[in-house]
């Protein structure tokens, strides 16, 4: 009624005002008219026929703190991994932990939400049983199965309170908001048995035993995987890639084989890593920067995980996502990290490819020769950098287009001996990626072969995983090859 009797005294007032005027006029001042009206109507129906308006919640992705309607969803998932991080947990662990989180938050909204992701696709996913018979709020939803399940998922007590203590402010401020008690109660039950059956699923991934598998032992002789200095970590997770996958298929990618170790002068494996060595000697503050700008392998960080989600929040924010696109792009851009990492760390303890570093002492080109980034303790091939960031940026561009022109400010407080690390404006995603994947042969821990094949790789699981899931389509326009002939880029 409020808004029945506002429509009628503007199109009165307006009605005087074009009767006035002279004729010339009055065309334009009903096409004015015609615009206000339809601004006035969609201001006061926001938030779609039937749906309560969502709440808007100031989150904190990259330490900003925008708000919108998707916000509260957003809030919980930052919160995970801000959890993940002080509890130190590996990078395969996080992505593994947000893609449950995720994919909590977007089955808890699917009731409220037109569109609804295929979680049939998920391998072994039992379906919630007691769906609720009524309207349910997207927003309490989501937020009470996303916290839920991350309550569920960290170990440490402090993180659980943390989490528990963000749900509950976000969803009393909702409640407030929405005043409709019957449907706040409806949807946080839902929620919760979301958040709670995403866990449960969780627990039989073989995770909780993977400290009891059998141990991987590096093959012996010349040209296989061994520890890097300086500090000569033992292998990392080599039982990861035994744990179930949520979509991928690799099979259907088609991996494409490392190059056979082989130094003797001529063959391919020879001039691949004569490049990279030669780039080491060449190596200015640009290609510094660009490798410590993705590096995100410091203890304590999110990881490339952690960095990817945080790109996909903040254009959830800045393009107002409600809490439905909001849930199932998190869902679904953790997902397709989470399966990179599965299929990356499954591929390198299969193939077991030595680092560069070993093989540059070893031909003796230097035998104190030091990589500029601290070579992780994984084998070579495939490169989980550059796989997570193909797989990312082919959901975000299925979901804004490849086009879509960001800031990321990357890692708050990071610098590289020239200085602090600035933020960078990307074209596009796709272009941003690409930027990922060379910065590990910038950083001197990966080859261009390795890099080239691990971003193709992580594109097409993107598009098993998430084509499954939420119908992505390749919307990334790759150069035929990411590296020039010279030694560099």
């Amino acid at each position: 009624m409020r808004l029945r009797g506002l429509l009628d005294r503007t199109a009165r007032r307006l009605g005087a005002i074009i009767a006035a005027v002279d004729r010339p006029c009055r065309r334009l001042l009903r096409t004015y008219a015609l615009i206000l009206s339809v601004t006035l109507v969609s201001g006061a129906c926001g938030g779609g026929a039937g749906e309560p308006r969502p709440a808007t919640t100031t989150s904190r992705p990259g330490g900003q703190g925008t708000s919108g309607p998707g916000a509260p969803v957003v809030a919980v998932l930052q919160e995970t991994l801000e959890r993940a991080a002080a509890e130190r947990l590996s990078a395969p662990e996080i992505a593994r932990l947000t893609a449950y989180v995720g994919l909590a938050g977007a089955q808890a909204v699917t009731l409220a939400a037109p569109r609804a992701m295929d979680f049939t696709a998920l391998t072994d996913y039992p379906l919630p049983t007691e769906v609720p018979r009524g309207p349910v709020d997207g927003t309490t939803a989501a937020v009470a199965a996303m916290t839920a399940a991350a309550r569920a998922l960290l170990t440490d007590p402090a993180s659980q309170v943390a989490v528990g203590d963000l749900g509950r402010r976000l969803l009393a401020a909702r409640a407030a908001r929405l005043d409709r008690p019957a449907i706040t109660e409806r949807s946080l039950a839902w929620g919760r048995h979301v958040g709670e059956n995403t866990a449960t699923w969780a627990g039989t991934d073989g995770y909780a035993d993977l400290a009891r598998r059998a141990r991987w032992s590096p093959p012996d002789g010349p040209g296989t995987w061994e520890p890097t200095p300086p500090g000569r970590r033992p292998a990392l997770l080599p039982t990861w890639g035994t744990l179930r996958g949520f979509v991928a298929d690799v099979a259907a990618c088609g991996v494409t084989p490392p190059l056979e170790v082989d130094t003797r002068s001529g063959t391919r494996y020879a001039a691949e890593l004569r490049r990279l060595f030669l780039a080491s000697r060449q190596r200015d503050a640009a290609a510094e920067a660009t490798a410590r700008f993705w590096d995100d392998e410091r203890a304590g960080t999110p990881g490339p995980a952690g960095h990817w989600l945080a790109i996909a929040a903040r254009l959830a924010l800045d393009r107002r996502l409600d809490a439905d696109a909001a849930a199932r792009l998190l869902a679904v851009t953790a997902t397709a990290i989470a399966d990179a990492y599965l299929v990356a760390w499954r591929q390198k303890y299969f193939w077991a490819r030595p680092r560069p570093v070993t093989m540059i002492r070893a031909v003796g080109w230097d035998r104190r020769f030091d990589p500029y980034l601290i070579t992780p303790p994984t084998p070579e091939y495939p490169s989980a950098h550059a796989m997570v960031a193909g797989a990312a940026a082919t959901v975000l561009a299925h979901t804004f287009g490849d086009r879509t022109r960001f800031t990321d400010p990357g890692q708050p407080g990071a610098s590289t001996r020239t200085g602090p690390i600035r933020s960078r404006r990307f074209p596009g995603f796709g272009a941003a990626a690409r930027q990922a994947a060379r910065s590990r042969f910038l950083g001197e821990v990966n080859l261009a072969h390795t890099v080239e094949a691990s971003y193709r790789l992580g594109r097409c699981l993107a598009l098993q995983t998430g084509g499954r899931l939420d119908g992505v389509r390749d919307r990334v326009a790759d150069p035929d090859a990411l590296f020039g002939p010279g030694p560099g880029l």
